[in-house]
């Protein structure tokens, strides 16, 4: 991949997590590993979690970019 290869930017889907969670691992990994198990109580297992929270960026077939927001949308105990 080079700096021109056209980069897409798609709406989260759960089938892409092992290859977001391999990107994860390929640049930040060796200081903050991350698991899939991790990855899913991050995003999907999280009750506030919704799909458009998330999105990946994809050039040649591979993530390239991830990002994630994590709004809190559940009420606070009282």
């Amino acid at each position: 991949m080079t700096a021109d290869t056209p980069r897409q930017v798609c709406a989260w889907e759960q089938r892409q997590a092992p290859a977001v969670v391999d990107l994860w691992n390929r640049t930040v990994g060796g200081q903050f590993p991350m698991s899939q198990r991790l990855f899913h109580q991050q995003t999907a297992g999280d009750p506030n979690f919704q799909p458009p929270d998330a999105a990946a960026v994809w050039a040649g077939g591979e993530a390239v970019g991830f990002a994630l927001v994590k709004p809190h949308r559940l009420a606070f105990p009282t």
